[in-house]
């Protein structure tokens, strides 16, 4: 009876203590992170914003550039979770840098790069996201629920980007939606998906909610679930992001890496 005192007594505490939460919580990063290769350090920041990340003038020049871009089509990316959006993709590693700088498609990208490449990464994927206005709705995302592990690498493990810098290039002036919402490592991702009863997103709401402005630059962690928010612009304005995920590979990786590539075959995997 005592004993059984004491059993009730410590689960209440630990209960009341956020225990099951919190155990709940190192089971998913166990879980996660033993089917995930993750650079990422414990200090790294969620998210960091910079605003007016270039100076007025090269921004108008980078985005009218990424706006009017040649490779841009009518291609549909991967419809599993990328159905509203377009653009193209660029894969390259340390050795495939003289290949990007002088391709003259990619000019507009290489001062992006420049100016937010991590100095200890040897891998990049950079990609132009144009997301269509779709029939907005509290439930209606442009991107859904996903990891950056675009590199590619035939693994049974994904291999996860270090870091992922967005520069909003476009922003309908009267956009209502079209958010990037972020959650740290920590959470399942079904935790996060749609729940038909409650209509809410999940049962956990993001831990960083970034409404894109021009020319702002948002950095996050590699490791972190993301999507975007679908949008409406009443003026049919387009929502235009330049993304590059941010590799670190140990040697053994690295090889498998692609030197140099530029995909715009339709249903493409990006972002």
């Amino acid at each position: 009876m005592v004993a059984t005192t004491v059993c009730c007594v410590v689960l209440s505490v630990f209960v009341a203590s956020g225990g099951f939460q919190k155990a709940s919580s190192w089971l998913a990063a166990t879980l996660y992170s033993a089917t995930h290769v993750i650079s990422c350090t414990p200090d790294q920041p969620l998210v960091v914003r910079t605003e007016n990340f270039f100076s007025e003038a090269d921004f108008k020049n980078i985005s009218s550039c990424l706006v009017n871009h040649p490779l841009i089509t009518n291609n549909t990316l991967n419809e599993q979770g990328f159905g509203n959006t377009r653009g193209f993709l660029v894969k390259m590693n340390e050795d495939g840098l003289t290949d990007f700088r002088s391709d003259e498609r990619l000019t507009c990208l290489t001062r992006f790069f420049d100016s937010a490449r991590l100095t200890e990464a040897n891998a990049w994927v950079m990609n132009l996201l144009i997301c269509d206005s779709t029939e907005y709705s509290r439930r209606n995302v442009a991107v859904g629920l996903h990891l950056d592990d675009t590199i590619g690498i035939n693994s049974i493990w994904k291999h996860l980007a270090h870091q992922v810098n967005v520069l909003y290039a476009s922003v309908p002036d009267d956009m209502v939606g079209g958010e990037l919402e972020v959650w740290s490592y920590n959470h399942t991702q079904e935790a996060l998906q749609w729940d038909d009863l409650s209509e809410v997103n999940g049962t956990v709401p993001p831990d960083e909610l970034i409404t894109p402005v021009e020319n702002t630059m948002v950095a996050f962690r590699g490791d972190s679930w993301h999507q975007v928010r679908g949008y409406k612009a009443p003026h049919r304005g387009l929502r235009i992001s330049l993304v590059m995920e941010q590799y670190i590979k140990s040697p053994a990786h690295y090889r498998f890496t692609h030197r140099f590539f530029v995909q715009m075959k339709s249903k493409m995997e990006m972002l």
